[in-house]
């Protein structure tokens, strides 16, 4: 237990610095190198390391460029500590399986680069959603050989049915209702989750999230922004936080499929 509980507590802290390289990829990505160091967007001075320090930089800077004291989005020190407390829950309750701790760990990278790209230009980069279906087709593959998950080709079939139904509302709305990417997201999460009923109720509860957080944003935005309103949530995010919650119940055995 002892063990498990610095495990723990070391995943939690690579997270943490996850997170920041997911920031980076997210803001960067499709835009400029990767290369580089990193600048703030508001004076575009060079920081330095102890700037870049997960959370404890923007707690210790009270949220403020040292240089020209702007704001800094509150978006990074969230995403790092999101990443950071997904890479500690996923190790509580994977960790005694090591192929699906370390995918696991990937996929919760992979995933977070989609979700913060979604959330801020509405749109799934291609290169990380083929990454997603790789991780989650080795997992499946491997749990398939060490007897995790029973394997018969209908079972697979089965698994695609619920990531099928997402790609059918794309082709019947023409993608208006949701995009592509959607479908090959929830296809990598489904691979995951190894089981057909895991993936729908992780579906369904997806749906169900994505409908109170998306009825509650309109209402905020129809009561207090100035600008029109947008009706344009992205899916994706919902997908991936619905995914990993059904996952991670499964793996404690709590849920059952």
């Amino acid at each position: 237990m002892m063990q498990l509980y610095w495990v723990v507590l070391f995943s939690g802290l690579l997270g943490l610095i996850m997170g920041s390289f997911v920031n980076v990829i997210a803001l960067r990505y499709g835009v400029r190198t990767l290369r580089g160091r990193s600048k703030c967007s508001k004076c575009n001075t060079t920081l330095h390391w102890y700037e870049l320090v997960p959370l404890v930089s923007y707690i210790i800077q009270w949220g403020r460029c040292r240089h020209c004291h702007c704001r800094i989005s509150p978006r990074y020190p969230l995403i790092e500590f999101a990443t950071g407390a997904a890479f500690a829950l996923h190790t509580a309750v994977a960790f005694t399986n090591t192929f699906l701790w370390v995918f696991g760990l990937v996929s919760i990278c992979l995933c977070a680069i989609l979700a913060l790209y979604d959330m801020q230009s509405q749109f799934l980069p291609s290169r990380v959603l083929y990454w997603l279906v790789g991780v989650g087709l080795i997992t499946y593959i491997t749990s398939i050989f060490s007897g995790t998950v029973p394997f018969a080709m209908i079972d697979l079939l089965f698994l695609c049915i619920p990531a099928g139904f997402l790609f059918v509302m794309t082709l019947i709305s023409r993608g208006k209702w949701m995009g592509l990417g959607d479908g090959i997201l929830f296809l990598g999460l489904s691979l995951l989750l190894g089981n057909y009923l895991l993936a729908l109720y992780a579906l369904i509860l997806s749906c169900w999230v994505g409908a109170i957080c998306g009825a509650a944003y309109i209402l905020y935005q129809k009561y207090t922004a100035k600008r029109p309103v947008s009706h344009m949530i992205p899916f994706g995010p919902f997908l991936i936080v619905g995914s990993y919650v059904i996952w991670w119940f499964s793996l404690a055995g709590v849920l059952f499929a």
